[in-house]
C-alpha cells in the first residue's frame, strides 16, 4: 500500500480536489484505489474522529472548516445535518446501493467507477453546495438552501444527463 506522502500532495498549486472519507467508509484500500489515478486526492478520517460515538456533526464541521467535500455511504447524514449543509458547504457525495445487500468497498468502487466512466471531467467539478447520491443507474443531485432541499434525479440512460448535471452543479456552486 502506498503511503500518503507518496501520493499527490493536496496542498500544491495544481493539486486535484481533495475529498474526505467519513468513518462509515474509512477503508485504506478505498482511499488508495481512489488516489491511484492522481485525478483526486482522498483523505482517510482523522484518528481523533474514529471510534464508537463519533457524531456526524463532527466530520461535517471538520469538512467545512477545511473546505473538503465529504465522501460517505451514510445516506442519513445529509438529512441529519440539514442545518449545517443548508448554508454554504464544500459538498457531500453519498454512494448508494440499489439492493438490500451491505455496501462493500467493491460495490462502492463499482458505483464510483460507473459514474466516472460516464462523465469524463468528473474530477474537475467542484460540488460546493451540492449533495450527490451516486446510484448504479444515476445520480440524485440535492440542492440544499435555507429555503429547503430540491432533488433532481438524473438517470445515466438519459442522453442529456451530463449537461443537466454540470449545469446544476455550477449553479449550486454560485449559491450564497
Amino acid at each position: 500500500m502506498a503511503s500518503q506522502s507518496s501520493l499527490t500532495d493536496p496542498s500544491s498549486a495544481n493539486s486535484p480536489i481533495t475529498y474526505q472519507l467519513d468513518e462509515c467508509v474509512n477503508d485504506p484500500d478505498l482511499a488508495e484505489e481512489c488516489n491511484k489515478s492522481g485525478l483526486v486526492f482522498v483523505r482517510r478520517t482523522p484518528r481523533r474522529m474514529t471510534g464508537i460515538g463519533t457524531e456526524d456533526v463532527t466530520i461535517v464541521q471538520y469538512c467545512q472548516q477545511h473546505n473538503l467535500p465529504l465522501l460517505t455511504v451514510d445516506w442519513r447524514l445529509p438529512d441529519s445535518q440539514t442545518s449545517l449543509l443548508s448554508n454554504e458547504n464544500p459538498g457531500v457525495v453519498v454512494v448508494r446501493n440499489d439492493s438490500r445487500r451491505t455496501i462493500t468497498t467493491a460495490i462502492i468502487m463499482a458505483v464510483l467507477g460507473e459514474f466516472k466512466s460516464r462523465l469524463a471531467d468528473w474530477h474537475t467539478l467542484e460540488i460546493r453546495n451540492s449533495i450527490l447520491e451516486l446510484w448504479p443507474d444515476g445520480v440524485l443531485v440535492r440542492t440544499a438552501s435555507t429555503s429547503g432541499v430540491e432533488d433532481t434525479y438524473l438517470k445515466f440512460a438519459d442522453a442529456a444527463w451530463q449537461k443537466r448535471f454540470v449545469g446544476i452543479i455550477k449553479a449550486n456552486g454560485s449559491l450564497p
